[in-house]
């Protein structure tokens, strides 16, 4: 017998689906009922501290939910924090040198500090005015061509838009990290005859626990080595990537990116596509788009589905979806997850088409 399922967070759920001879699909939906559990303390530690504040470009209004990027004189990343909501920070770092703060915000260039001496056991002071320079997503009507990393390709406008994503992630993943959330689980699961046309059954389940993250992937290290869809002696679990793997050295160094032009279901949205950069034998990777808009810059929609898998498991479609919302804060948080997922029974009836397939889908 050959059964799928599905591991996402531990803080989450763990849904591993039972067997049935009918195309049926489960699933769950939470809703973010409010942040609640805010981090009140202040840790204070014996090292050198960068503190500052970030204001707008008219001098005055603090500036909320800005990454703040701490550089030594190497360009190598020695802290990241984000502003608060008087546009202030504190970053430790752990050795004395020169620094530059580097403050990133969607939709518009970065702004870059003077060089800082900070000397051990001391603390330095910076003040950023914010640049307000827009970034311009250009429009495309066509597919890019692959940059893989290595190739010599001018790679300009897929940076561009990357970089676009790459800081809502970071900001959603420092987010989550800095204010728990107190979210309701609500769970539908729902039969479905052969069709996929009529309900048969529908149970539902709700759970409210408190969570740091709308879900968590296992380490990419582990991704990287095993792929994302593993076999075990229970069946095979799907894995979908965090806001920690997509941002990762790993996952660049193996896929390629494109641009992706609009369809019909983003018509103002510009893409990046990614693909694994080589099919390896036995391993499931992901490929996908990101979707941002082209007029503000922000972060809507991650799309992946799993590649090299059963041909008789690709009749589920099998991938996920990620919607982001940025809030009025300015800081960023994953509204809504779906992952779906085949499960394959030899014992189960046939259908018209051939052997049961059993699509189990987890939302939030």
């Amino acid at each position: 017998m050959m059964r799928f399922a599905i591991e996402t967070s531990p803080l989450i759920s763990n849904v591993r689906g039972k067997e049935r001879a009918v195309l049926s699909w489960a699933y769950v939906v939470i809703v973010l009922i409010a942040c609640v559990v805010v981090s009140l303390c202040a840790t204070s530690l014996r090292a050198q501290t960068i503190r500052g504040a970030v204001v707008m470009p008219d001098g005055v209004t603090p500036a909320a939910a800005v990454i703040v990027i701490i550089e030594d004189a190497l360009g190598t990343v020695a802290a990241r924090e984000l502003t608060d909501i008087r546009g202030n920070f504190s970053a430790v770092v752990t050795n004395a040198g020169t620094f530059r703060v580097r403050a990133l915000r969607v939709g518009f260039q970065p702004t870059v500090s003077s060089p800082t001496e900070l000397a051990a056991d001391a603390t330095a002071t910076v003040r950023l005015v914010l640049e307000a320079v827009a970034v311009s997503l250009p429009s495309i009507r066509v597919r890019g061509q692959d940059i893989c990393r290595g190739q010599s390709a001018d790679g300009a406008v897929v940076a561009a838009v990357w970089e676009e994503a790459r800081k809502a992630l970071l900001s959603s993943s420092m987010t989550s990290a800095a204010t728990p959330l107190v979210a309701e689980w609500v769970e539908y699961e729902r039969m479905l005859d052969a069709s996929a046309r009529f309900v048969r059954a529908q149970r539902v389940k709700s759970t409210v626990a408190a969570t740091s993250h709308a879900f968590h992937s296992v380490p990419w290290q582990q991704l990287a080595e095993q792929g994302y869809v593993i076999d075990t002696v229970d069946g095979s679990v799907f894995h979908a990537p965090d806001a920690d793997v997509l941002l990762s050295d790993s996952f660049a160094a193996l896929h390629c990116f494109h641009v992706e032009p609009p369809n019909d279901a983003h018509r103002n949205d510009i893409g990046v596509g990614f693909r694994p950069a080589r099919e390896r034998h036995a391993y499931s990777d992901i490929e996908g788009t990101f979707w941002i808009d082209r007029g503000s810059s922000e972060l809507r929609t991650l799309e992946f589905h799993y590649t090299n898998l059963p041909a008789i498991a690709e009749r589920a479609q099998p991938g996920g979806e990620v919607e982001f919302l940025r809030l009025p804060s300015g800081s960023w948080l994953v509204r809504r997850w779906s992952i779906r997922m085949p499960q394959l029974s030899n014992t189960a009836p046939t259908t018209r088409s051939g052997r049961a397939v059993t699509v189990l889908s987890s939302s939030m």
